[in-house]
């Protein structure tokens, strides 16, 4: 049982004086270590990353206990580890899913616009012909700042959803919050120079 530093013994008596001059030279407690000799120990663990297992502890990987503890020579990892094709192999994947489903949204944000699109044009006058080019045309102002472009010191720019803005006003938003300012949809940091 561990009963603190008054536990142990003193079996030398030991005068003030020695006391006094142990602390003051430093040998009072743990000595220092010299400084022109410095011990390192190094630790390689055979074959740890190979698929072998021939440095890693077989018990710990198995069950998380080691009956040698610290000082077993083998490594304690229980992780898996999966090499570089198989790691590349399932980023690809992953990036494919990801642009299927952008690919997705936008297939459904364009049939959404041509249903739009062919409503307005059945009760639209049959005199206004420039409908299809009033889509994609350049709005007169910044949607945020509502400067005229001429007055803006930055170029235009259009997002993921087709709002256009100020490239000063879309960066100084998307610094707070990654959705657009006029209709909170993601912009995934893409704004698109418009001329």
């Amino acid at each position: 049982i561990y009963r603190g530093l008054g536990g142990y013994k003193q079996y030398a008596e030991r005068s003030e004086g020695a006391i006094s001059a142990s602390k003051y030279s430093g040998l009072l407690g743990p000595t220092r270590g010299m400084s022109n000799v410095r011990s390192t120990m190094r630790i390689e663990y055979w074959a740890a990353c190979s698929g072998t297992d021939g440095g890693i502890c077989k018990d710990y990987k198995e069950t998380g206990y080691c009956g040698f503890g610290d000082s077993c020579k083998f490594l304690h990892d229980r992780s898996d580890y999966k090499s570089g094709h198989v790691i590349e192999k399932e980023w690809e994947e992953k990036q494919k899913k990801i642009e299927e489903k952008k690919r997705k949204q936008w297939e459904k944000r364009a049939i959404k616009k041509a249903e739009a699109g062919a409503g307005e044009e059945e009760s639209s006058e049959a005199g206004s012909s420039d409908g299809s080019d009033d889509e994609n045309e350049l709005p007169e102002a910044c949607m945020n700042c509502r400067n005229q472009w001429g007055e803006c010191k930055s170029i235009p720019v259009q997002t993921v959803c087709g709002h256009y803005f100020c490239e000063d006003c879309a960066m100084s938003h998307y610094a707070r919050t990654p959705k657009c300012y006029t209709c909170d949809a993601p912009t995934h940091g893409i704004f698109n120079g418009c001329e």
